[in-house]
């Protein structure tokens, strides 16, 4: 048994976990599974025509096994998250019922002389099955090996005993069939994929650009400081003619000294942090850019100095969660609240659209997890989401000054 699920586990095809490839395979499984009940009906009604020719047991079961994956596709695709083993269960099926061809014939004498096994109906279904639900090398030998053993089947007395001319032609439309409705989802899983990465990618560059303009806003402010000591001391020196004056230009001095130290020890950390003032401007600019439909509020209560890799994480976290409510929201209201206070910072991202269950989401969904759940913890902070079905979703982001 556990040999049979490494197996399985070697040749199945890894689920889509960003956005836009999770939305195609969704739609495309959708589809197909309507599209497979209606292939179903005609397999069928084949199928029960040619009963009294064939073994009721071995009918029944192969019968069952084909039409049953079909239903159970459709029921994974439509009421749950869709399923790869429901698409390896009918392709393992429709390979069986081929196989087993042989010994589901038992009155092979009387077999009408257009005779097609039932099976034929489900081939190039089968082959597409099997395309959604295995990697492409072994979806591959799937489409290689079907038409293969159905040449075999075909050319004698249990199949039809068709020319091999004929069973070739047979086999030859199969593949086809197969290998283009096949290569389609894999292009257009491919071409979700890339679109994801790019999505992905302009992300990662908007949240780098507001933290560098966060780091740029707090060098301003260090600048214009260092620059109004100087200055102020310059005036107190030139205008000072009394023993009190000069010490008070001494002691501005001394005061513009030390800020030209703190100025170099500042440019020399590189930034090590930032107000949460200057966060939060360039995260308004951040979202608004993103989201020019996101209703934006900055609430400012004492001074905090932000580390600048927690400012990183807030700050990628932030649009991650604003991205998600973008795509997968739907059209509806969203708002941002910032809040600082000197213990520490709170983002609080909510929408009222379609909302989705965590428990299940959390599943497939990297962005969540490792772009604002997981970055906020290496920082110390803490990701709660409330989301429901039909009842939008609320996601805060929390990291506390004093731990």
């Amino acid at each position: 048994m556990k040999a049979l699920l490494d197996f399985w586990m070697l040749i199945r095809a890894p689920r889509p976990a960003t956005f836009m490839a999770t939305r195609v395979d969704r739609l495309m499984g959708r589809s197909y599974s309507i599209a497979l009940l209606a292939s179903g009906v005609e397999m069928s009604i084949n199928a029960f025509a040619q009963y009294p020719y064939l073994n009721p047991w071995l009918f029944w079961l192969c019968y069952l096994l084909v039409f049953g994956g079909q239903i159970y596709i459709f029921i994974s695709q439509w009421f749950f998250l869709g399923s790869s083993t429901a698409f390896a269960i009918h392709a393992g099926a429709v390979l069986f019922c081929l196989v087993v061809q042989p010994w589901l014939v038992t009155d092979f004498n009387n077999l009408p002389p257009d005779f097609t096994p039932w099976v034929w109906w489900s081939l190039g279904v089968g082959a597409v099955s099997a395309g959604f639900a295995l990697k492409v090398w072994a979806s591959a030998f799937y489409i290689f090996l079907v038409p293969m053993v159905w040449v075999l089947i075909r050319v004698t007395e249990y199949g039809g005993e068709t020319t091999p001319m004929h069973a070739v032609q047979d086999a030859t439309y199969t593949f086809l069939f197969s290998a283009v409705f096949t290569a389609l989802p894999q292009l257009l899983r491919y071409q979700a994929k890339e679109t994801d990465q790019a999505n992905q990618l302009a992300s990662e560059n908007i949240a780098k650009q507001a933290y560098t303009d966060a780091a740029e806003r707090e060098l301003v402010k260090a600048s214009a400081l260092v620059h109004d000591n100087v200055l102020n001391t310059l005036e107190l020196a030139a205008t000072a003619t009394t023993a009190e004056q000069r010490k008070n230009a001494t002691d501005a001095a001394k005061a513009a000294i030390e800020s030209l130290a703190q100025y170099r020890r500042y440019q020399k950390a590189d930034s090590e942090s930032v107000s949460a003032e200057s966060l939060f401007s360039a995260l308004t600019q951040a979202i608004e850019a993103k989201s020019p439909g996101f209703a934006v509020s900055v609430e400012l209560r004492g001074e905090l100095s932000v580390p600048a890799n927690v400012a990183s994480a807030v700050t990628h976290a932030t649009i991650q969660a604003v991205e998600n409510s973008v795509l997968h929201a739907g059209d509806c209201s969203r708002r941002a609240k910032l809040r600082a206070t000197s213990q520490g910072i709170k983002v609080v991202v909510v929408d009222d659209g379609v909302g989705f269950r965590y428990t299940q989401a959390a599943k497939g969904k990297l962005g969540l997890k490792l772009a604002v759940i997981a970055r906020m913890n290496e920082v110390g902070g803490e990701v709660h989401i409330d989301a429901a079905p039909n009842q939008g979703s609320t996601v805060v982001i929390e990291w506390s000054g004093n731990e």
